[in-house]
């Protein structure tokens, strides 16, 4: 699952697992080797924003079960 990836050496990690119904989340990270998991279950107005800058990025997102669905 996304949420339980390995993050890279040296790099930045920012992982969120969220479960209910006004699910909001925002991650930002600046460097190299970063890795960002977004997971969301059970959601109802989901917002995802992920932002990352620098060299050797990763993003992974789940949702399951969503209604709202933003994600940027």
């Amino acid at each position: 699952m996304p949420e339980t990836a390995v993050p890279a050496t040296g790099g930045n990690f920012a992982s969120t697992l969220e479960i209910g119904n006004f699910n909001r989340v925002t991650q930002a990270q600046i460097g190299s080797g970063n890795i960002s998991n977004v997971g969301i279950i059970k959601g109802y107005a989901n917002n995802v924003g992920v932002l990352q800058a620098g060299s050797h990025l990763k993003s992974n997102l789940a949702l399951i079960n969503t209604a709202g669905l933003s994600v940027g």
